[in-house]
């Protein structure tokens, strides 16, 4: 039977062994799901691998962007939509804002919305709809939580800081990333 508490203390005389040559030890490993990241998780710490930081690419964004931020989530936009269209002035959809399934369908829209990273300011006069959608969104961005950002926003912050991507990644290793939202991809590509 292997003594893990010596493989512990070899991993960390080799980390301590790299800092001294001013070798990075953090590594960061991109996946592109949900279940690939639990599964990578799961094999590193098997692997009692050290300094492997396991990402999805909206985290990558976020730790390149900046310390406190995150991309807006799920369950964060359904609060902000449901709020949104709670307080009604809508002119096409107005009829049907109070039924069941009204505050998903706004929060299914603005995510793959944001997601194609397109602006609805361009598309407002090609639909009905887009005024009331566009409506939606700006309530739900005014209450947006401080450390919350859109797609594109926290893309446009990561990239501004770009250069330290060595320093707070590492060596970045892509791994299962199959379908990437158009949003995400001036981060990757």
């Amino acid at each position: 039977v292997p003594n893990h508490g010596d493989s512990c203390a070899r991993a960390d005389n080799l980390a301590r062994a790299q800092i001294r040559r001013g070798e990075s030890v953090r590594r960061t490993l991109v996946v592109g799901s949900r279940l690939a990241l639990q599964e990578a998780r799961f094999k590193a710490a098997l692997a009692r691998d050290c300094g492997l930081q396991i990402l999805s690419v909206p985290r990558l964004a976020a730790r390149l962007a900046g310390g406190f931020l995150e991309a807006i989530t799920r369950d964060a936009l359904q609060d902000l939509a449901k709020e949104a269209i709670g307080v009604g002035g809508f002119k096409a959809i107005g009829p049907i804002a109070d039924l069941p399934g009204m505050v998903r369908a706004a929060t299914s829209t603005l995510s793959k919305v944001w997601d194609a990273n397109l602006d609805l300011g361009e598309w407002l006069k090609r639909n009905d709809q887009i005024p009331d959608i566009d409506l939606i969104e700006k309530r739900a961005l005014s209450g947006l939580p401080a450390g919350m950002r859109l797609p594109r926003d926290l893309v446009s912050d990561a990239r501004k800081r770009i250069s330290n991507a060595a320093a707070v990644l590492g060596p970045v290793t892509v791994e299962n990333v199959y379908d990437l939202a158009p949003c995400w991809r001036p981060l990757v590509l």
